[in-house]
């Protein structure tokens, strides 16, 4: 397995460069939710757009876990962090239900609760063909047990993940205020990037005209004269 370590925010810039450049090689993005929703939202945009063939694995703590507990764009409202002091006020991006609206093709939320499911659903997304996102609820005991849980005990935090959360079964009723996990969409009927890009680039070679032979112009051509 090759490894990149990426600027912060451009894991996708830097996974979409390789995917073009070796397309047939397995491209997975190991990525935050500060990192993806943030910063780094404007190529997130862009590849789920394009429907390449990337899966990505958002790790969603709904917090700046690793530089003090800052308020990231997934923070719960009223949530105490060292960047909202009075309680966020913004409402929480979602991941998931931001990828599905801006195209991506395959789409799961599971929680580390549910590790089995976890698994099968990034299986599928490595398989499916176009770009996949796997949001993965994770709990971070020290920044966002303090300021999302209420309590930095791991087992607690775990516990509440388990039984805040259901899995989606399509027409259900849906319950208010607890994490809706499952398979969200899966559509392997639109056409991935680079297939489309690939597609194009031999339409053109087909149609293109012939190159002029000994500096002739084709018949086909004329000129201005001033």
């Amino acid at each position: 397995m090759d490894v990149m370590h990426t600027t912060h925010g451009r894991a996708l810039a830097f996974a979409q460069g390789l995917k073009l450049a070796q397309p047939d090689k397995k491209v997975l993005v190991f990525t935050g939710d500060g990192d993806c929703l943030a910063i780094g939202g404007n190529h997130l945009l862009h590849a789920c757009k394009r429907n390449i063939d990337i899966t990505v694995i958002l790790v969603n703590n709904h917090i700046y876990g690793m530089t003090g507990g800052q308020k990231s764009p997934a923070t719960p409202e009223n949530a105490v962090t060292k960047t909202s002091p009075w309680g966020a006020y913004d409402e929480p991006m979602l991941g998931a239900e931001t990828a599905m609206a801006l195209g991506a093709t395959y789409v799961a939320r599971w929680t580390t609760a549910h590790p089995v499911q976890l698994q099968k659903s990034i299986e599928a997304g490595i398989k499916h063909k176009g770009f996949s996102l796997i949001e993965v609820i994770s709990q971070c005991p020290t920044q966002s047990g303090k300021s999302v849980y209420g309590s930095k005990d791991p087992a607690f935090i775990m516990s509440y993940l388990k039984e805040n959360s259901y899995v989606y079964k399509e027409g259900m009723d849906e319950p208010q205020g607890k994490i809706k996990c499952g398979v969200l969409i899966h559509d392997n009927d639109r056409p991935e990037y680079i297939e489309r890009m690939e597609a194009t680039m031999e339409q053109f070679r087909n149609t293109r005209p012939a190159k002029p032979k000994n500096n002739k112009e084709p018949e086909n051509t004329w000129s201005v004269e001033q």
